[in-house]
């Protein structure tokens, strides 16, 4: 493996655990850099990844600034939404002794005492060395949920391995002007590179999400074997469909 494809399986390793949830969003670009060093065999300060120190480093608030219209005030759902995900990260960092993150740097120290991040040495030390967890432990594992908590864990989880792969299918769409694919779940487990199963559930996820794709059989009982025809309806997919990722981070 590459640098690089190091760096980005272990991006996909920490959205897909779930961990976005439960710190703030600056989590995701702090893990990379200490990835990265990782994987570079380098020593220092997350700061001397320059993909992170872009977004102002250690000392950057914890929370990046919501978006304001034209009068400068914020959407109030995203105010809500906020306010929810500040409550969930102070509890947990409460269960680990901490106090709600204020600077990045509160947030580094927080997912090392999660067992998310291993640093040896200061955080800002020339001669630290920085390991991402490997397996990375899931929320359940460190921080206290209840079942129902737990059940939406899981189900977050297997929604976003599998829209990761339904991503990757409409990226052989677009890379090949397709308007209709004709294959079956046997060849279509072979090109998204996963089982018979998660290859269904990718295409069932997209005849579910936007009504813009639709097949000629019951996927949900096809066997892998037969042939089936997945068509996408182009004008209502660049209405629908916004923000899409054709790749895993």
């Amino acid at each position: 493996m590459t640098d690089h494809d190091l760096v980005g399986e272990a991006l996909g390793d920490f959205m897909g655990s779930g961990w976005v949830r439960h710190l703030p969003h600056c989590a995701l670009f702090i893990f990379g850099a200490a990835a990265t060093l990782e994987a570079e065999s380098r020593t220092g300060s997350l700061e001397q990844v320059e993909a992170y120190a872009r977004d102002g480093g250690l000392t950057a608030p914890a929370w990046f600034p919501l978006d304001l219209d034209a009068e400068g005030r914020a959407d109030p759902d995203e105010v809500h939404h906020r306010q929810q995900h500040q409550a969930e990260v102070a509890r947990t960092a409460a269960h680990v002794g901490l106090p709600p993150p204020q600077r990045q740097a509160d947030v580094v120290e927080l997912m090392c005492r999660l067992g998310l991040l291993h640093r040896h040495g200061d955080i800002e030390a020339a001669a630290t060395r920085w390991q991402v967890a490997r397996p990375l432990p899931l929320p359940e594992e460190r921080i206290p949920l209840s079942n129902a908590e737990r059940d939406d864990e899981d189900r977050m989880r297997w929604q976003g391995l599998h829209y990761q792969h339904a991503q990757k299918l409409i990226g052989r769409f677009v890379a090949q002007d397709l308007d209709t694919m004709t294959i079956s779940l046997t060849q279509l487990a072979r090109l998204l590179e996963v089982d018979i199963d998660d290859a269904r559930e990718a295409v069932l996820m997209l005849l579910g999400e936007c009504g813009d794709f639709s097949a000629d059989h019951d996927i949900e009982r096809i066997e892998p074997h037969q042939v089936f025809n997945l068509t996408v309806d182009w004008e209502r997919f660049n209405q629908e469909r916004i923000g899409i990722a054709l790749s895993p981070p």
